[in-house]
């Protein structure tokens, strides 16, 4: 008999372990579904930022491009 109780102390047991588990389990899920949001908004913050560089770039090149005609013009004007 005393094996019997002991055996159901030890059911009892693993199964408070496997509900302490199941929370930890729910709690750490959450907070991987947090984490795997702020990496998408951090991916698409970095793709915003990119998208901006290009297009200053290029506008920085485009501006470059008029400095140089404007100093082809300059020096072409008659004196």
């Amino acid at each position: 008999m005393q094996n019997f109780y002991e055996l159901q102390r030890q059911i009892t047991e693993i199964t408070e372990q496997q509900y302490e588990l199941s929370v930890q389990w729910r709690q750490l899920s959450a907070e991987l579904n947090q984490l795997e949001e702020h990496q998408r908004q951090l991916t698409a913050d970095r793709n915003r930022f990119d998208a901006h560089q290009r297009q200053l770039a290029a506008q920085w090149q485009q501006l470059a491009a008029q400095r140089v005609q404007a100093a082809a013009l300059t020096n072409s004007a008659p004196r």
